[in-house]
């Protein structure tokens, strides 16, 4: 009567829950939960280790919903407008410049590795121009593989 420490890792189960209907995902962990207990819904203690188990998973979905309720709340107060949208994109690119950032085209064309922001990222990415300019590629490796890549702004990497 033991579970799978999968099916007891709230955590596991938000992360690899499908972006479908949550009641249904729910009402699977339900039954899956009961069935790794070894019990049914007339098993008493199976049923109270599913919904404490259950219990925490809703607690944790509903956090994370309104965390990112949150989040896009903040960005509708900043940003009402589609113009506001774009100024707000505006003065981030003419920050980034202002922190040494350019814009692509003048990246090094010999296969030096330098730093990539791409729009609907969060982060800094490797990058590098490979073939002859302009018909080569921006390359991005990651994790042993490449990447075509399509970087807004580049800084040479720090010597």
């Amino acid at each position: 009567m033991e579970l799978k420490k999968q099916e007891l890792d709230v955590d596991y189960q938000l992360e690899n829950m499908p972006n479908g209907d949550f009641v249904g995902e729910v009402y699977h962990l339900t039954h899956q939960v009961i069935k790794d207990l070894g019990g049914d819904y007339e098993d008493n203690d199976a049923f109270i280790k599913a919904e404490t188990t259950l219990r925490e998973y809703t607690w944790k979905a509903c956090q994370r919903a309104l965390l990112s309720n949150k989040e896009t709340d903040e960005r509708t107060l900043q940003m009402k407008t589609v113009e506001d949208a774009i100024q707000q994109m505006n003065n981030a690119y003419y920050r980034l410049k202002e922190l040494g950032w350019n814009d692509p085209s003048y990246c090094p064309k010999d296969g030096t590795l330098f730093d990539s922001i791409t729009i609907g990222t969060s982060l800094i990415a490797d990058c590098f121009y490979s073939g002859e300019w302009p018909n080569g590629y921006y390359i991005q490796p990651f994790d042993g593989d490449a990447y075509i890549a399509c970087p807004t702004l580049f800084k040479l990497k720090p010597n």
